[in-house]
């Protein structure tokens, strides 16, 4: 697959929406042990194009975990569900934290195969969301 070129301008458009987080796991790129992507929520693949509002601002792992996928099977459901679109849908409706603050955990199908496709909740993200919410520096406080 080829990939798209992406202006400067439009990638600190995408960026700054993302508040410097990943907009499907929250991680904080302050914290990132890699630069932060920019993902195609609908892949080019498929059609998709590379306007701000096909765009998501992620870290590396939850852009390799997604790939080009759009949606995936929900075992709870039994049905097919789409993967979060953070351009045309509020995380807060989809997702929550745990108690501890350290899992993300899914309230829709659509977070339910968002979480089990790009791992959201993989050891690494855990363990630093855990380190984050000791500290108070946890996104969700």
């Amino acid at each position: 697959m080829s990939k798209a070129k992406i202006s400067l301008k439009t990638r600190k458009l995408v960026s700054q929406q993302a508040n410097g987080k990943c907009e499907y796991c929250h991680s904080q790129v302050k914290y990132a042990d890699s630069p932060f992507d920019v993902d195609h929520i609908i892949p080019i693949s498929m059609g998709g194009g590379s306007e701000p509002d096909n765009l998501a601002f992620c870290c590396h792992g939850c852009n390799l975990f997604k790939a080009d996928r759009v949606s995936a099977f929900d075992l709870l459901s039994r049905r097919e569900a789409t993967i979060f679109n953070p351009r045309a849908q509020i995380w807060s409706e989809h997702f929550s934290w745990s108690s501890d603050a350290t899992t993300i955990v899914g309230l829709t199908a659509t977070a339910r195969v968002t979480i089990d496709a790009l791992r959201l909740n993989r050891r690494g993200l855990v363990n630093q969301r855990q380190v984050l919410a000791e500290l108070g520096l946890h996104p969700s406080i």
